[in-house]
């Protein structure tokens, strides 16, 4: 996967989690071709 954008969260345990995908992998047989384009999602205290 390759983190193309971070969203913001209130919740601490949803810390470097994905929240969506924006453009699926691709794979052919047993090799990564192209990663996955996510958002992950980012905990920030204030």
């Amino acid at each position: 996967m390759e983190a193309a954008e971070v969203a913001g969260t209130d919740d601490p345990e949803a810390d470097k989690t994905v929240e969506s995908v924006i453009q699926p992998g691709l794979t052919i047989g047993d090799r990564s071709i192209r990663p996955a384009k996510v958002v992950v999602r980012r905990y920030r205290k204030l």
